[in-house]
């Protein structure tokens, strides 16, 4: 019986964490709405130090890749600057 409660438990999160990551977030002043996931980065995201696409993956518990994706809509929604970090070329900073 624990076994079927375990179950249920881990299918019912399942959901909630999609249907949390699908609800939209409207931002003030701005003509676009972000999902929740989106906005939980933003949250993280420091205006006055970059943060690695690798420290935001590890955050969320999600791979590089995926982060990267994640970034790349908020930067074409003009809400994050990406830019190439200065003392490591290889790392990009958002």
């Amino acid at each position: 019986m624990a076994k079927a409660t375990v179950s249920q438990l881990t299918t019912s999160l399942a959901r909630l964490i999609a249907a949390v990551r699908v609800q939209a977030v409207p931002i003030p002043g701005q003509d676009t709405d972000v999902t929740a996931h989106q906005a939980r980065i933003l949250e993280l995201l420091s205006p006055s130090e970059p943060s690695r696409l690798t420290d935001l993956a590890r955050a969320f518990g999600v791979t590089p890749g995926a982060m990267s994706v994640a970034v790349k809509h908020l930067h074409e929604l003009g809400l994050v600057l990406k830019e190439r970090d200065e003392e490591d070329r290889r790392a990009l900073t958002g």
